[in-house]
């Protein structure tokens, strides 16, 4: 069984091409570990959903993990790269 998000054009005959995964981002920036920070980098690659907790009360730094709402019907970002 898979849970859909309901939308008023909801079609149970239909797969949604939306779905959630972990995105990783290892090599950020230490000021990149604060809310702000992860969602401007999740956001080139989907829509964020939910945080790691422990990247953004900085217990657990090296690879940052956000959870994204991805549309797999379109191309898959493999890389995130911003200014140095």
């Amino acid at each position: 069984m898979r849970i859909f998000k309901w939308t008023a054009d909801f079609d149970p005959t239909k797969e949604s091409p939306l779905t959630p995964v972990w995105a990783h981002f290892p090599g950020l920036p230490f000021y990149l570990y604060e809310e702000r920070g992860l969602l401007s980098v999740a956001n080139s690659i989907g829509k964020p959903l939910r945080i790691f907790s422990l990247n953004t009360n900085r217990v657990k730094l090296g690879v940052a993990s956000v959870c994204v709402e991805l549309d797999i019907s379109k191309p898959l970002v493999d890389e995130v790269v911003g200014n140095q």
